[in-house]
């Protein structure tokens, strides 16, 4: 079969089949790997990061997406840094955003609370043992507080990576793509002349459905048929002749006419039972007569 022979039912089959293949392909957690043009930061800046004062009307970080990935949740960011790094360590005056990511573990456990340090604590420890406020308690959820207390801090979730909507859309976009779209585009250029047209399919033909008695009749040749015609056209002749009379009949015919049949006579029919003489009866009984036979030389 032909790419040109394929129906639209064909290729809606193909699409459902790509598009469930690669959904599962895609749908996968992917594992956590570090683009190089991004900063790894470690959790303890990054917090420190989210509550460090704006610089210059700016915050020290925006542009939060979280994203699901096998074994925890990565959270990409812009971060505002000097010449000199963050906290601008250099004494650099030119300040940028420049792309850095986390990779926090499910539970997240913070080093600095949700509500900032307090008000004499300047630094944290960082070998200080962490505990998680909630057993599943992540960084979307530390997230959440400080944006509480910090209506700079805005954060997205990336609920389009989740396994069930990547399946859902890579299914339907190669089922419209393959299944409705690509069949009409390749009507177009089959059209414009660049394929093979198709070709044109034969009419319905119910006599294809024919019983073995109806073909095998339809299989007569000329000459048989010819034949036939004459052996109907003398049954004819012979009956027409029979019924007028005027053809003799054969000697065949002849020797095999039936006898005469003997003519009935219109007499009166008789009795041919031999009379026998009538029983002698004598009629007796006390309340109504009873016939008995009588039986000669008996009183």
């Amino acid at each position: 079969m032909r790419v040109e022979d394929l129906k639209r039912w064909h290729w809606i089959v193909i699409g459902l089949g790509l598009g469930l293949a690669l959904g599962y392909a895609n749908a996968r957690p992917a594992e956590h790997r570090m683009p190089k043009a991004r900063q790894l930061l470690p959790p303890l800046e990054f917090e420190q990061a989210l509550h460090a004062p704006a610089v210059g009307g700016n915050p020290r970080i925006k542009d939060i997406v979280v994203y699901p990935v096998s074994d925890g949740l990565l959270v990409r960011m812009n971060l505002l840094t000097s010449e000199g790094g963050f906290g601008g360590g250099g004494g650099g005056d030119k300040w940028n955003y420049q792309p850095a990511e986390i990779f926090a573990l499910k539970p997240y456990k913070p080093y600095i609370p949700a509500q900032g340090l307090g008000r004499w604590q300047h630094s944290v420890n960082p070998n200080t043992p962490r505990k998680a406020p909630a057993p599943d308690y992540t960084v979307i959820s530390y997230l959440r507080d400080v944006a509480q207390r910090n209506n700079k801090v805005t954060f997205r979730y990336a609920w389009w990576k989740e396994p069930k909507y990547v399946m859902a859309y890579w299914t339907l976009g190669m089922l419209v793509m393959v299944g409705g779209v690509w069949p009409f585009v390749l009507n177009l250029l089959i059209g414009a002349g660049f394929g093979r047209k198709k070709e044109p399919e034969p009419d319905y033909d119910l006599d294809r459905f024919k019983s073995e008695e109806q073909a095998k009749v339809a299989t007569v040749s000329a000459a048989d048929d010819q034949e036939l015609r004459a052996h109907v056209d003398q049954l004819d002749h012979d009956l027409e002749a029979s019924i007028s009379g005027s053809a003799p009949a054969s000697a065949e015919e002849q020797a095999q006419a039936p006898a005469a049949i003997r003519t009935l006579s219109a007499g009166p029919v008789t009795d041919q039972t031999p009379a026998t003489p009538p029983e002698d009866k004598d009629y007796q009984g006390d309340f109504y007569p009873v016939a008995k036979t009588t039986k000669k030389g008996r009183p």
